[in-house]
């Protein structure tokens, strides 16, 4: 019980922090892998690009970049979906 209560606790400290900065932050490809790379979970990740600004590079190497970052839009194990984000990415 204690695991599924820190988890919510953390889910919502997230969303309180990701609404207050996400006026004036605009995500990138980078923001992205180096979300990824902080070990934040896929859920917390596509709720960070949701609620905030993004300008994403589609490029063919930026998309290569995404993937060999394990950002993946296949999802599983630590990936971050990137077609989960509302945006084709």
């Amino acid at each position: 019980m204690q695991s599924g209560y820190f988890k919510s606790f953390t889910k919502m400290l997230l969303a309180i922090a990701f609404a207050g900065s996400a006026c004036a932050e605009v995500l990138t490809n980078d923001t992205v892998i180096a979300l990824a790379r902080a070990g934040l979970g896929a859920e917390t990740v596509v709720a960070k690009i949701k609620s905030s600004a993004n300008s994403f590079d589609l490029s063919t190497d930026q998309l290569i970049k995404l993937k060999q970052a394990k950002v993946s839009d296949a999802g599983g194990g630590q990936n971050v979906r990137i077609f989960d984000f509302g945006v084709a990415l």
